[in-house]
Protein backbone atom coordinates (compact mmCIF):
# COMPACT_ATOMS: atom_id res chain seq x y z
CA UNK A 1 0.00 0.00 0.00
CA UNK A 2 1.15 3.46 -0.79
CA UNK A 3 -0.18 6.55 0.97
CA UNK A 4 -1.53 9.09 -1.48
CA UNK A 5 -2.34 12.74 -0.93
CA UNK A 6 -6.03 13.50 -0.46
CA UNK A 7 -7.69 15.65 -3.06
CA UNK A 8 -11.11 17.12 -3.46
CA UNK A 9 -13.75 14.41 -3.12
CA UNK A 10 -11.41 12.04 -1.26
CA UNK A 11 -12.87 9.82 1.43
CA UNK A 12 -12.14 11.53 4.72
CA UNK A 13 -11.34 10.09 8.12
CA UNK A 14 -14.54 8.81 9.73
CA UNK A 15 -16.29 8.38 6.38
CA UNK A 16 -17.51 5.20 4.75
CA UNK A 17 -18.02 4.55 1.05
CA UNK A 18 -19.65 1.48 -0.45
CA UNK A 19 -20.23 0.47 -4.08
CA UNK A 20 -22.97 -1.66 -5.57
CA UNK A 21 -23.75 -2.65 -9.16
CA UNK A 22 -26.89 -1.15 -10.66
CA UNK A 23 -26.96 -3.78 -13.41
CA UNK A 24 -25.34 -7.21 -13.44
CA UNK A 25 -24.72 -7.12 -17.21
CA UNK A 26 -21.66 -4.97 -17.97
CA UNK A 27 -22.64 -4.92 -21.65
CA UNK A 28 -25.79 -3.03 -20.67
CA UNK A 29 -24.40 -0.67 -18.02
CA UNK A 30 -21.28 -0.01 -15.96
CA UNK A 31 -23.05 2.35 -13.56
CA UNK A 32 -22.46 1.90 -9.85
CA UNK A 33 -24.37 3.10 -6.81
CA UNK A 34 -21.98 4.91 -4.48
CA UNK A 35 -23.19 5.27 -0.90
CA UNK A 36 -21.28 7.72 1.29
CA UNK A 37 -21.76 8.50 4.96
CA UNK A 38 -19.67 9.84 7.80
CA UNK A 39 -19.48 11.73 11.06
CA UNK A 40 -19.43 15.13 9.36
CA UNK A 41 -21.38 14.50 6.16
CA UNK A 42 -25.00 13.45 5.66
CA UNK A 43 -25.74 10.04 4.13
CA UNK A 44 -25.67 10.39 0.35
CA UNK A 45 -26.32 8.17 -2.64
CA UNK A 46 -24.49 8.90 -5.87
CA UNK A 47 -24.09 7.28 -9.28
CA UNK A 48 -20.78 6.74 -11.05
CA UNK A 49 -19.33 4.85 -14.00
CA UNK A 50 -16.97 1.95 -13.31
CA UNK A 51 -15.26 2.47 -16.70
CA UNK A 52 -13.91 5.84 -15.51
CA UNK A 53 -12.78 4.53 -12.14
CA UNK A 54 -15.56 6.48 -10.39
CA UNK A 55 -13.64 9.73 -10.98
CA UNK A 56 -16.91 11.61 -11.40
CA UNK A 57 -20.12 11.13 -9.46
CA UNK A 58 -23.64 12.47 -9.73
CA UNK A 59 -25.57 13.08 -6.52
CA UNK A 60 -28.93 11.30 -6.62
CA UNK A 61 -30.18 11.97 -3.10
CA UNK A 62 -28.94 12.94 0.33
CA UNK A 63 -30.30 13.22 3.84
CA UNK A 64 -30.47 16.80 5.07
CA UNK A 65 -27.47 18.03 7.05
CA UNK A 66 -28.38 18.09 10.74
CA UNK A 67 -25.67 20.64 11.60
CA UNK A 68 -23.18 22.94 9.92
CA UNK A 69 -19.94 20.96 9.60
CA UNK A 70 -17.93 23.88 8.17
CA UNK A 71 -14.76 24.36 10.21
CA UNK A 72 -15.01 20.92 11.87
CA UNK A 73 -12.48 18.12 11.51
CA UNK A 74 -12.61 14.41 12.25
CA UNK A 75 -9.38 12.70 13.27
CA UNK A 76 -8.48 9.12 14.09
CA UNK A 77 -6.14 8.38 16.99
CA UNK A 78 -5.04 5.22 18.78
CA UNK A 79 -4.86 4.40 22.48
CA UNK A 80 -2.68 1.54 23.69
CA UNK A 81 -4.36 -0.92 26.05
CA UNK A 82 -2.55 -2.66 28.88
CA UNK A 83 -1.87 -5.68 26.68
CA UNK A 84 -0.37 -3.48 23.93
CA UNK A 85 -3.38 -3.59 21.59
CA UNK A 86 -3.86 -0.40 19.58
CA UNK A 87 -7.47 0.73 20.02
CA UNK A 88 -8.74 3.25 17.44
CA UNK A 89 -10.91 6.19 18.39
CA UNK A 90 -12.18 9.27 16.60
CA UNK A 91 -12.34 12.88 17.71
CA UNK A 92 -14.44 15.60 16.16
CA UNK A 93 -13.63 19.19 16.96
CA UNK A 94 -13.49 22.70 15.62
CA UNK A 95 -10.41 23.02 13.45
CA UNK A 96 -9.24 26.18 15.26
CA UNK A 97 -9.66 24.92 18.83
CA UNK A 98 -6.60 24.90 21.08
CA UNK A 99 -5.61 21.35 22.02
CA UNK A 100 -4.51 22.30 25.52
CA UNK A 101 -6.88 20.20 27.67
CA UNK A 102 -8.90 23.25 28.70
CA UNK A 103 -11.97 22.71 26.50
CA UNK A 104 -15.28 21.10 27.50
CA UNK A 105 -15.54 17.57 26.16
CA UNK A 106 -18.44 15.22 25.44
CA UNK A 107 -17.35 11.58 25.58
CA UNK A 108 -19.45 8.80 24.11
CA UNK A 109 -18.09 5.30 23.74
CA UNK A 110 -18.96 1.65 23.58
CA UNK A 111 -16.98 -1.34 24.59
CA UNK A 112 -16.85 -5.08 24.40
CA UNK A 113 -17.13 -7.79 27.02
CA UNK A 114 -20.88 -7.13 27.51
CA UNK A 115 -20.27 -3.51 28.58
CA UNK A 116 -22.42 -1.58 26.13
CA UNK A 117 -21.70 2.06 27.04
CA UNK A 118 -19.14 4.08 28.94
Amino acid sequence: WEKQESGEGAVGVGEDVSLDCMCRDHAESNDLWVTRQGYLIPDSQLVSDARTGCRETTLMRSKPAMFDAAGLVCEQHFATSLDGTKVPYFTMRRQDIAMDGGNPTLLDAYGGFEIAML
